[in-house]
């Protein structure tokens, strides 16, 4: 009997094979692109360049100065100071607020990169943009990479970079958050643009690094962990959470959505955490990774 399968196995894989084939073509053999060097791009040299922030400037601007102030130094060997100061009339890398340059529609992380009479201009939003701006660029103009907390990149080479292209960016998400490793490093967030609340507890207490931006409370799993809790509400009120046709009975594992007096528990809820929590503007309103949910008549309706 097995000698009468194996055979019918050999004869169904000759029937069946062409048409695997047919579908799943064979790929093209991969060839690597050659390599094009960059095209050639007049440097100019800004080691007698210095770091200037303005009186009043912001504990970021400060901060931003002084990154850039010691990673120059890392590349080029020298000795650049962030200062504070005026403009000398050009030679200056001018970090925070320029007079003249319009920064109100750039937010809390928008940054302009240009220059301007001999200058270089960096500034941004607050907090966060002109240390975003720093970092861009010490990325663009230098190559410096910021890999993962532990792999960081700053080639050594002459204090000279490429005529600057003006460059204004504001980021196209308010939030942004990864969960890996390196997350909770405050190098790496603020150097990859990373303002996030959840992972980033080291980069919440450190004001002059930008500070945070995110969720009130917690991300996920809110509904009765942080809003409408069991533990105070389903004696009283046990129509406010799901019925479960297994059990005819209300358990409180999730809510009943359709109760109106579910809403107006949850938007007062809402509103004190607004009023009240860590400051943050975003508050998650989300359900349990669970299957309790509600299968009373309104429920199922909507479902």
């Amino acid at each position: 009997m097995t000698a009468i399968l194996n055979a019918l196995v050999l004869v169904l894989a000759f029937i069946v094979n062409p048409f695997i084939n047919l579908f799943n073509p064979a790929l093209p053999e991969f060839v690597p692109a050659p390599e094009i060097p960059p095209a050639h791009m007049e440097k100019y040299s800004i080691a007698d360049y210095k770091i200037i922030y303005g009186a009043g400037a912001d504990a970021t601007e400060i901060k931003a100065a002084g990154i850039l102030a010691d990673t120059l130094n890392r590349i080029t060997g020298l000795a650049y100071a962030a200062e504070e100061g005026l403009p000398s009339g050009s030679e200056d890398i001018l970090i925070g607020q320029v007079s003249g340059v319009d920064v109100s529609g750039l937010g809390a992380d928008g940054y302009i990169i240009d220059a301007d009479g001999g200058n270089i201009i960096i500034t941004g939003g607050l907090p966060r943009g002109v240390l975003y701006g720093v970092h861009q660029f010490l990325y663009k103009y230098f190559d410096c990479r910021w890999y993962t907390a532990d792999l960081i990149v700053l080639p050594a080479g002459p204090a000279e970079i490429a005529e600057i292209e003006p460059e204004q960016y504001i980021p196209p998400l308010e939030y942004r958050e990864m969960d890996w490793l390196s997350r909770s490093d405050p190098v790496y967030s603020v150097a990859n643009g990373l303002n996030g609340n959840i992972y980033h507890a080291e980069l919440a207490a450190i004001p002059d690094m930008g500070g945070v931006f995110g969720y009130n409370g917690s991300f996920a799993h809110t509904i009765i962990n942080q809003f409408i809790k069991p533990a105070e509400f389903f004696d009283e009120h046990p129509d406010w959470y799901a019925y479960r046709d297994s059990s005819k009975s209300r358990v409180p594992k999730q809510l009943c959505l359709t109760n109106p007096e579910v809403l107006a528990e949850m938007i007062k809820e809402v509103r004190w955490y607004l009023g009240n929590g860590n400051g943050q503007p975003i508050v998650s309103i989300t359900q349990d990774d669970n299957t309790e949910f509600c299968q009373c008549p309104n429920c199922k309706k909507v479902d």
